[in-house]
């Protein structure tokens, strides 16, 4: 007899990959790819510790710097290493 695969549920994102996607997706946005920066503010219901672990994170990438701001906005600014193409 066959064993039945187990239909597993897509399970829902966590909060903080929610909040990645969204970041992700405002970064992604024409004007901030033409400026190569992004002001931000946490959303009411985002986590603070979600937040806070994001902006630890992307700090870290290579390229990448995060100025905060006044009244909780953070600018994040990137550079492109286009001999890379």
């Amino acid at each position: 007899m066959a064993k039945q695969a187990k239909r597993q549920e897509p399970r829902a994102p966590s909060s903080y990959e929610v909040l990645g996607r969204r970041i992700q997706r405002l970064m992604g946005m024409p004007a901030a790819q033409l400026a190569r920066s992004l002001t931000i503010r946490k959303e009411e219901g985002e986590s603070q510790a979600d937040w806070d672990r994001l902006l630890d994170e992307m700090s870290l990438a290579d390229g990448v710097d995060i100025e905060e701001g006044e009244e909780g906005a953070v600018t994040i600014r990137w550079q492109v290493d286009e001999s890379a193409w």
